[in-house]
């Protein structure tokens, strides 16, 4: 995650709720997923397939696949993340 800015998170997420905007909401830096993030990802996948191949950008493409094989290869249940609260670094201190 060091490699990414506030600012860089901010416009990705931004970018993720145009794409699926009933499965994401932001408030300030907290973002609420409303839906499992494979969910949110075959949601964005579909929206990615509608663009002619000529104009799809590679970064595009490249993150949605790993994006998958991560999800693959995560031991982590993704059952019961329906209203997961997803709270930035910022966030937690303020608490």
């Amino acid at each position: 995650m060091k490699r990414f800015t506030a600012r860089d998170l901010e416009e990705w997420m931004a970018s993720v709720k145009r794409f699926a905007p009933q499965y994401v909401s932001l408030d300030g830096d907290v973002v609420y997923l409303e839906v499992p993030p494979d969910r949110i990802i075959r949601e964005i996948r579909g929206h990615v397939q509608k663009i002619p191949v000529d104009y799809r950008p590679a970064s595009m493409l490249r993150e949605l696949k790993e994006a998958g094989a991560t999800r693959r290869t995560d031991s982590t249940p993704t059952k019961g993340t329906q209203g997961r609260k997803v709270v930035s670094k910022r966030h937690k201190k303020a608490r």
